[in-house]
């Protein structure tokens, strides 16, 4: 891979197309080939911790006539509703989340530890999701961390040695049982996980080549084939190749040039976006025969693999993310034991599992009648589920007559505005207009909300409604208040109700009203009529498309035709008679997930 000499910390900045390319070379070319592994860490250090730090400002979209670099593709349904003539952005270079990086060794080695879970957590982007590209850097400690996972992980290979079915016999089944493993044997076993780990094709035999180079490692390591082989898979995990995804774009200077994603690199797209993990071999197979971009291929693939067992890797980060339910792990809650905690958690995952994998309509999130409940959670419900046991979640119809989807579900409602003596209205409507309208307030004016004070004798909402009336706070109010106060029949701990007990605001059997007038849209009655209105929407189906976007495509999605192609979407593919399947078809065939434009540091 041809590439200018890399540029050292204090000298000029590096697009993010580039750096793949030099630290690559800086990694592997100089280093691979010396006799222990611990130099790996400066170059590393000198070369992701200075250099990509350097990377870090935003990359600005253009807006006007960009150029292809190759041929213009054929432009899908919702790519040509926003003309042809549009920006499909720029990505940075993405380092694996934590959670990308837990799934991408599993899948890679075989193995069930999770080193990710200790390293140096990221910050969450503006797009709500913890894959998102800018807000991935790389530090001294995450070099740390890699170096000290890479180790281990190569322990644990070595020491399956003699386990039926280990990582041992499956990644290297030519030297199980060998006295004297030869070089053959070692190449094709090297081979093979080089391809896998760095998730293309690799070079043998020219000067230099990928695979002689982690030979050389191989053979400096110490004479046996044990040595060699955890050697060579420290390097592979230490190589940018495995740490990073990038794009190899011929012009990253050019911000009106567009550059069409390679086989290769739509694998690692498409299975990170699904997955959360490294391609598997289909994906790996089909680039090789450079048929993986062909629209049909890419989405057969796509639904193949929504029906993989993998695809909880989605349906985790819409949980934690888009739904926001990483706050409640491992958070004590008065009034809540920690076995109920947990059993709504695992409702929300099995609920979003769900509608992946049969493959229901996304509007289901909002709009669904049934959820998972074991005996313990049925009980908190108060509902008669006899098939459900301690240990055993099963799917029910919800019996709650105004309950609906994820939305309501008890750990939605304890983790926004719950959890407390008495509900919080406007957190819960926050929440709303953010993750289903994509229309999040701005900061309350001074930058601190003031508390909510009891008036004796006044209902929440009566109080609500005399604190936000004021203009500077009945902009953003006037919808918060009427979402939040629409779900009052739940009470703090997501529990159903139509009266009051006594608490700080409401008197004990005082009536719940949570009728209400969305601005300029629907009235309802209570949360049954909001959730079934709120469901038909327009602006739901295109923010839904936007939060699946901003996950394929590890960026926040504001770019003018960013959203022009997920309301083009939403509109024709989130509705109740599609399924979940259809927006992702079509959001891998949108030129947002295909190409790359060049980018211009601000």
């Amino acid at each position: 891979m041809a590439a200018s000499p890399p540029t050292l910390p204090g000298g000029n900045p590096m697009k993010s197309d580039q750096v793949g390319q030099p630290c690559n070379l800086m990694l592997v070319r100089s280093v691979i080939g010396l006799p222990v592994l611990l130099p790996f860490l400066l170059p590393i250090l000198l070369c992701l911790s200075g250099l990509l730090s350097a990377c870090a400002p935003a990359f600005r979209f253009s807006e006007s006539g960009p150029t292809f670099s190759s041929h213009t593709p054929s432009l899908d349904l919702a790519t040509s509703s926003c003309g042809s003539t549009y920006s499909p952005g720029h990505a940075m270079i993405h380092r694996l989340s934590n959670t990308e990086y837990n799934n991408t060794v599993r899948d890679l080695l075989l193995t069930k530890s999770t080193p990710g879970d200790t390293f140096q957590s990221s910050s969450v982007g503006s797009s709500g999701f913890s894959n998102e590209s800018v807000t991935l850097t790389i530090s001294n400690q995450s070099v740390a961390d890699y170096a000290t996972a890479a180790r281990a992980l190569a322990d644990e290979v070595i020491a399956s040695k003699g386990t039926a079915g280990g990582a041992y016999q499956a990644l290297a089944s030519c030297a199980v049982g060998a006295t004297t493993v030869s070089d053959s044997c070692a190449r094709s076993v090297i081979r093979t996980l080089a391809r896998r780990a760095f998730r293309q094709a690799v070079t043998e035999g020219a000067t230099d080549s990928d695979v002689d180079r982690l030979m050389a490692v191989y053979s400096a390591a110490g004479g046996s084939f044990d040595l060699g082989f955890h050697a060579a898979i420290m390097a592979m995990l230490l190589d940018p190749r495995f740490i990073f995804t990038y794009f190899n774009h011929p012009q990253p200077d050019n911000p009106q040039a567009v550059y069409l994603l390679n086989d290769y690199e739509l694998a690692s797209r498409l299975s990170f976006f699904i997955w959360q993990s490294m391609p598997d071999d289909t994906l790996l197979s089909l680039a090789d025969q450079g048929v993986l971009h062909n629209p049909e291929t890419l989405q057969a693939q796509a639904a193949r693999m929504l029906l993989d067992p993998k695809a909880q890797g989605l349906a985790t980060i819409l949980k934690n993310d888009w739904a926001k339910l990483s706050k409640l792990r491992g958070a004590s809650i008065s009034g809540l034991d920690q076995q109920t905690l947990s059993d709504m958690l695992n409702e929300s995952q099995l609920f979003i599992n769900d509608v992946i994998s049969t493959d229901a309509s996304f509007l289901t999130a909002i709009d669904g009648r049934t959820t998972f409940v074991n005996a313990n959670l049925a009980k908190f419900y108060g509902w008669n589920v006899p098939s459900a046991t301690t240990s055993n979640f099963v799917k029910t119809t919800i019996q709650d007559s105004g309950r609906r989807g994820l939305l309501t579900q008890a750990a939605m409602m304890v983790a926004f505005g719950g959890g407390g003596l008495y509900t919080h209205p406007v957190q819960r409507g926050r929440f709303v207009t953010d993750a289903f309208l994509c229309a999040p307030p701005p900061p309350p004016p001074g930058g601190k909300a003031p508390a909510i004070t009891p008036v004796s004798g006044s209902t929440m909402k009566q109080v609500l409604t005399q604190m936000t009336s004021p203009p500077a706070c009945y902009a953003c109010h006037n919808t918060m208040n009427v979402v939040g106060l629409g779900l009052e029949n739940f009470d703090p701990f997501g529990k159903w109700r139509t009266v009051y007990s006594s608490d700080t605001f409401n008197t004990a059997g005082a009536s719940i009203d949570a009728s209400g007038t969305m601005p300029n849209s629907f009235s309802f009655q209570g949360p049954g009529d909001f959730l079934d209105d709120l469901s038909g929407d327009p602006r739901v189906p295109a923010c839904l498309a936007t939060k699946l976007m901003s996950v394929a495509i590890a960026r926040v999605m504001s770019g003018t035709d960013d959203l022009c192609i997920a309301r083009a979407i939403g509109a024709s593919q989130i509705t109740p008679n599609t399924k979940f399947s259809d927006a992702v078809k079509h959001i891998v065939l949108s030129l947002q997930f295909t190409s790359q434009l060049g980018g211009t540091l601000q």
